[in-house]
């Protein structure tokens, strides 16, 4: 310490020096300690955690679910209240719990996981640091033989970024989804898609003139029995997982 001129702050619950990093024109490095070792520390986000700081502390929900559009909301709260009925487990709140924020579909280019990204993109984790993002297939991505969904041609690039930069951190308050079928509605009865949707080559789906969104929505948790379809149970049991870890 002495020999390279360096001044040491140690702390073992505050978390000020944190929120001092941006603020200070100094080259500031976190390190952290454990029983028997001590490293730097790459991920700020993972050590709000180990502290157990929540956003709930400053009046923020403790995590977002963004979603494409405003059914996507409904239709992700009814399948978590159904899905926390069917296996007993306790029903988390919106706005208490977790929030939805939309991001209407190609919106999504202009926001980036990265700090101080070159390209000036709003960064999701200055919102909120705890993320899930639901994000339709369009047929921009396929299974691989590891079950991994891989981009398949250049319009779904910017998807695949978010996706990417999740995988790059590596964290376990955050998750994406992408839908097995083509967009979030191929989750639906297969009779209620017919009644409202058109069905076109490939599994794509179109919304029959004069429907409307939103209203489909309301329609399908008022009238239809909560099922399984693709890969429902298990995306809706991966989100309750994840907002457990954002919120106990």
């Amino acid at each position: 310490i002495k020999t390279k001129h360096l001044q040491v702050f140690i702390t073992t619950h505050s978390s000020t020096f944190i929120n001092a990093i941006d603020n200070i024109d100094l080259r500031v490095s976190l390190f952290e300690a454990t029983t028997d070792s001590i490293k730097k520390l790459m991920n700020q986000n993972n050590l709000l955690n180990e502290l157990g700081i929540k956003a709930s502390d400053i009046l923020q929900t403790n995590g977002i679910i963004w979603v494409e559009g405003p059914s996507d909301r409904i239709y992700i709260k009814y399948w978590l209240e159904k899905w926390c009925e069917a296996y007993g487990q306790k029903c988390l709140i919106e706005n208490i719990h977790y929030s939805f924020s939309i991001y209407c579909g190609s919106i999504l280019n202009h926001f980036s996981l990265k700090e101080n990204d070159i390209n000036d993109l709003i960064d999701i984790i200055k919102l909120n640091r705890n993320a899930i993002i639901v994000i339709d297939n369009d047929n921009h991505f396929n299974k691989n033989e590891y079950n991994e969904y891989k981009l398949i041609d250049n319009k779904g690039k910017n998807k695949n970024r978010i996706i990417e930069e999740m995988t790059f951190y590596d964290n376990e308050n955050f998750h994406a989804w992408i839908t097995e079928g083509y967009t979030i509605e191929s989750y639906l009865n297969d009779e209620f898609i017919k009644l409202n949707f058109d069905l076109e080559h490939n599994n794509r789906i179109k919304l029959k003139i004069g429907k409307n969104k939103v209203q489909i929505a309301k329609d399908y948790i008022e009238k239809i029995e909560f099922k399984d379809k693709y890969d429902l149970f298990k995306q809706i049991e991966k989100v309750y997982k994840t907002l457990l870890k954002w919120n106990y």
